[in-house]
C-alpha cells in the first residue's frame, strides 16, 4: 500500500493552510460548474479527487496545530 499523503506532507502549517484554501477555492470551481452544467465525469473525478487531497490536508493540519498522531489503519 503506498503511504499516505498526510505522511509525506511537510508540517508547516502555513503551507498547509495556503495548500487546504487553494483545495476549498478549486472544489467549489468544480461544484459551481457541475451545478451550472451539469456533471461530467471529468469534473465529478476531479472533485473527488480534490476532496482527497483537501481530506489529507486537513488531517495533516490536524496533526501538526495538536501534535496528535496520525490515525492508525486496521492492518498496519
Amino acid at each position: 500500500m503506498p503511504p499516505l499523503l498526510r505522511n509525506e506532507i511537510d508540517p508547516n502549517i502555513r503551507d498547509i493552510n495556503i495548500e487546504i484554501q487553494a483545495l476549498e477555492r478549486m472544489i467549489d470551481f468544480y461544484v459551481k460548474y457541475e451545478e451550472k452544467h451539469g456533471e461530467h465525469e471529468y469534473t465529478t473525478e476531479r472533485i473527488t479527487k480534490l476532496n482527497n487531497r483537501y481530506a489529507e490536508f486537513l488531517i495533516a493540519a490536524q496533526i501538526t496545530r495538536g501534535g496528535a498522531e496520525a490515525p492508525r489503519l486496521i492492518g498496519d
